[in-house]
């Protein structure tokens, strides 16, 4: 990764065309978290064949008016922001070297990044754990470093005041996390040159809505919903014949229970403690897996 020590600001607006643009000559923060596997959204060769394609993702409907709640909430928490600061916070596109970071606001004079995130139940858990997680802490990670500052006011909210609904804390960055986001990147870099392209593709999630696929998928959901049901009766049979007899070998009704007990062997893990490297020994194995969503 080119070490560049300065920022260089974009005169460009988030969400326009050069915008975009420019987002694809550089490695966005906001792609930090899934290039380390910290994202709960997207994985990471994913993120890397979408670059080998030079792709950008479709938005649904329902993304899409996320992204409108998240936009119209950062504005209404701007000024509340700001007020806290006592110095205005507007938003800036910063590059450095090959990494980019779009700031929801940057205050020159007082060198610190603000980031806003959409109040929901997931990110409630921020305020008393007083840490962001590590798929918020990637990103503002490089922002911080594109922006050449150490301090972020990170705010949640759904855009009020409101005590359950707004809430903050000063982020300052730490040695070991940037290290972890600029060593990401460097590998990250190295594997796009050696991706291989048409295995990306056979792994990537299709979506399909042909009338034959979706003739197949409908009668399999419903013989699952189906299994799952009579699973749980059998389950829970188990369970009060288990609760009846105990640990006691029983046999009747067609019915037989045994109890033993035994332990197992963490081969694995006792090669690691003693040092022992395993790569040698490993073979590679393909395996197709199919879920079924029933609710």
């Amino acid at each position: 990764m080119s070490e560049i020590n300065e920022r260089v600001v974009q005169s460009v607006d988030q969400g326009s065309e050069e915008w975009l643009r420019l987002r694809k000559g550089y490695f966005p923060a906001s792609e930090a978290p899934i290039m380390l596997g910290y994202s709960k959204y997207k994985k990471r060769e994913e993120l890397i064949l979408e670059k080998l394609l030079d792709e950008t993702p479709p938005v649904d409907s329902f993304t899409q008016k996320l992204f409108d709640r998240g936009h119209e909430s950062e504005a209404l928490a701007r000024p509340i922001a700001e007020g806290a600061l006592g110095c205005l916070l507007p938003p800036i596109v910063f590059t450095r070297g090959n990494l980019l970071a779009s700031l929801d606001g940057f205050n020159f004079e007082h060198n610190v990044v603000f980031e806003h995130k959409l109040l929901n139940s997931q990110n409630r858990s921020i305020q008393e754990d007083g840490d962001l997680p590590p798929q918020y802490w990637a990103q503002v990670e490089q922002q911080l470093y594109v922006a050449g500052v150490d301090r972020c006011l990170f705010v949640v909210s759904d855009g009020t005041p409101k005590t359950d609904n707004y809430f903050s804390l000063i982020y300052r960055s730490r040695p070991e996390r940037l290290e972890e986001v600029l060593e990401g990147w460097k590998k990250f870099a190295g594997d796009l040159r050696t991706a291989d392209v048409e295995k990306l593709k056979i792994r990537r999630i299709q979506d399909r809505n042909d009338d034959e696929y979706l003739s197949i998928a409908s009668r399999l959901v419903q013989a699952q919903r189906e299994a799952d049901e009579k699973t749980a009766i059998v389950d829970e049979l188990k369970k009060q014949i288990k609760e009846l007899v105990g640990k006691q070998a029983t046999r009747g009704g067609g019915v037989t229970l045994s109890y033993t007990e035994r332990s197992n062997t963490n081969y694995r893990k006792a090669c690691e403690d003693a040092g022992l490297d395993l790569s040698n020994y490993v073979r590679p194995s393909s395996s197709f897996q199919i879920r079924v969503t029933t609710k």
